[in-house]
């Protein structure tokens, strides 16, 4: 098992957070009134800025923080609040469900407290804890000058058969021609970026805003579309022909691309 101590190289974002009350409180408890309010777009907005730093000030309360968030569950796999990962398979599940059958999106996923008027899925958890996951699996960006880390996403959901599981590009389409495309087709086959998101001064910013897989540019959120015309808005839908009822409960994993032989 890695140390806790190893997790430190990208730590500093779970000690703020934790600083913050995000860790503790999980993303679907509202914040302290102290902390700041959810608007109606559902955006931590906080009351006041950190002074004097942003988190634990020694590598020793950054253990005690990171600590708090993790339960082993088996020899290679934990759980982080509803996230479950596993050291071995480096995989990352959680559950979901999805949000919208119709009308243009912006994001393929994001928390209940996220933008969920333009997302296709939707999830009870907290992306501190997704993060945390992707630390100890080694999925997170790492280095000085972290590049994003190449991953595949699955959505996987019951039937009266076998369970049926997809690419999450094959369950989004294409509202108009665009470099990726023609009209009603769906994503190009090919990776996601995890980018881990941000810390700013209210926080780390996928548990603020609730963001945690962008269609279009989002430094915020943990993972986002790398393909061409990604910037344009108007240019996803959910793939209704592939997709079951809204609200039906999925599970979401994703996992690290494999190296190139």
């Amino acid at each position: 098992m890695q140390t806790l101590s190893g997790l430190l190289r990208s730590g500093s974002v779970i000690a703020i957070a934790a600083t913050l009350g995000v860790a503790s409180a999980g993303a679907q408890s509202p914040p302290d009134p102290a902390q700041g309010a959810i608007d109606g777009s559902g955006k931590f907005i906080p009351a006041t800025k950190p002074e004097g730093g942003m988190g634990p000030a020694t590598p020793e309360a950054w253990k005690e923080e990171v600590a708090k968030l993790i339960e082993k569950t088996g020899e290679t796999t934990f759980r982080i609040g509803r996230i479950q990962c596993d050291r071995a398979t480096r995989t990352i599940s959680f559950p979901a469900k999805i949000n919208a059958r119709e009308g243009l999106v912006e994001y393929a996923l994001v928390t209940t407290k996220g933008k969920v008027h333009e997302a296709l899925l939707a999830a009870e958890v907290s992306p501190l804890h997704l993060h945390v996951a992707a630390l100890l699996i080694g999925l997170a960006p790492q280095g000085e000058a972290p590049k994003p880390v190449p991953v595949t996403i699955e959505v996987e959901w019951a039937t009266n058969g076998p369970a049926k599981k997809l690419a999450l590009e094959d369950l989004l389409a294409l509202a108009h021609e665009s470099p990726q495309g023609k009209t009603g087709g769906t994503l190009a086959r090919g990776p996601w970026h995890y980018q881990g998101s941000v810390v700013d001064a209210g926080g780390f910013a996928a548990e603020r805003d609730g963001s945690i897989i962008a269609l279009i540019s989002d430094s915020t959120a943990l993972a986002g579309n790398p393909r061409a015309g990604g910037d344009d808005d108007t240019l996803y839908l959910p793939n209704t022909a592939l997709l079951p009822s809204e609200a039906t409960p999925v599970t979401v994993t994703l996992r690290p691309v494999p190296p190139a032989p």
